[in-house]
């Protein structure tokens, strides 16, 4: 999703929800580092089925973000399917 506030495009917001084996291996600690490493804003929490990612922030960084997760996730995180994430 774009804001408003941005016209041309340039920040963006993903909000995904992630399956597969992603709790007690380490998921979420590394969704961090990994944003935090991009500077996208945002947040990341286990719900039940699985993790819920939103983070924002340059459009270049936020698709770095998607395409990295499943590649370099922990050795542990197994089967992970990426879903678009649906309102609380």
């Amino acid at each position: 999703m774009v804001p408003n506030d941005d016209p041309a495009g340039v920040f963006a917001r993903l909000r995904l929800t992630v399956r597969g084996a992603v709790q007690g291996v380490g998921f979420r600690p590394y969704v961090y580092r990994l944003a935090r490493e991009l500077a996208l804003s945002g947040w990341v929490s286990n719900d039940p089925r699985g993790v819920v990612i939103e983070a924002e922030g340059p459009r270049p960084a936020c698709e770095s973000l998607q395409a990295r997760l499943a590649p370099e996730a922990p050795p542990q995180a197994q089967a992970l399917r990426f879903a678009p994430a649906t309102s609380r």
